[in-house]
């Protein structure tokens, strides 16, 4: 998984593109670990995540690349829906500073999404059993 995610955002910071045999080698582990049982998806709030932005994919061309909706679900298979939850907002949050700050500095708009998608999905996986933790302490 960290060799595909490794080439996933390379690809996308160099070519903005995306390559769908190391999406699709992603999501053969990810459905190996939920066959497996090592991950439970949630499959009503992964399901309604591609199709939002399949939505607005289709609706605002530009906002988010087939590329990327196709790695949110190779994601979600290896995603219970707390970490698909934090990964979404870790990858929009830090993609929304990201995009503020590269805009300030070169004045463009189009910035690549993998890497905040892959970053959150592992900050994620490794740190959302503590956020959620953290939070029940809160309420």
């Amino acid at each position: 998984m960290a060799g595909c995610s490794l080439l996933i955002v390379y690809t996308d910071i160099r070519y903005y593109w995306i390559p769908d045999r190391i999406v699709l080698v992603m999501a053969a582990g990810n459905g190996a670990a939920c066959l497996f049982r090592l991950v439970q998806p949630d499959w009503i709030l992964s399901l309604a995540c591609l199709a939002g932005l399949g939505i607005a994919a289709f609706v605002l061309p530009g906002s988010i690349g087939w590329g990327d909706i196709k790695l949110i679900g190779a994601l979600s298979l290896g995603s219970s829906g707390m970490v698909l939850y934090s990964t979404l907002c870790v990858a929009f949050g830090t993609a929304l500073a990201g995009a503020v700050m590269y805009w300030i500095v070169y004045r463009e708009k189009v910035i690549p999404f993998a890497p905040f998608l892959i970053s959150g999905w592992w900050l994620s996986f490794f740190f959302a059993g503590e956020w959620i933790a953290w939070a029940g302490l809160l309420m």
